[in-house]
């Protein structure tokens, strides 16, 4: 079975260009600008994994995971410098992944394929 991701981001750049390397890698990936999207397309179906960035609009990560009752495993997206991740993200338990930009393919591939597998993989 294919695992389905979904990418949500507000930089479109990121948001294709990390959906569509999941796509080439064999991921069937939906993407979304915004939280009401993403739970627009949450509702709709549960997916494998969600990569979300830290600040998607209108209250980041945590506001899109607060409105859900029951979260896919989730990767939080941060940026190096601009947009760090703070420390207290990693304590979130229902975050069981982080990538920080600039990330590489392995990587990304890496946190995604393990989320995929089920929730907080290796704990």
């Amino acid at each position: 079975m294919t695992p389905e991701i979904l990418v949500a981001h507000s930089n479109g750049a990121v948001r294709d260009g990390v959906g569509g390397m999941l796509h080439r890698r064999g991921h069937a990936v939906e993407v979304a600008y915004n939280a009401p999207t993403a739970m627009a397309i949450l509702a709709a179906r549960r997916v494998d994994a969600l990569l979300v960035t830290l600040h998607l609009p209108p209250k980041g990560y945590q506001g899109l995971l607060d409105a859900i009752a029951d979260p896919p495993p989730t990767i939080v997206i941060g940026e190096q410098g601009r947009q760090q991740v703070p420390p207290w993200v990693g304590g979130d338990e229902r975050v069981c992944g982080i990538l920080v930009r600039p990330f590489s393919l392995q990587d990304l591939f890496e946190v995604v394929e393990a989320a995929s597998q089920g929730p907080n993989p290796g704990a």
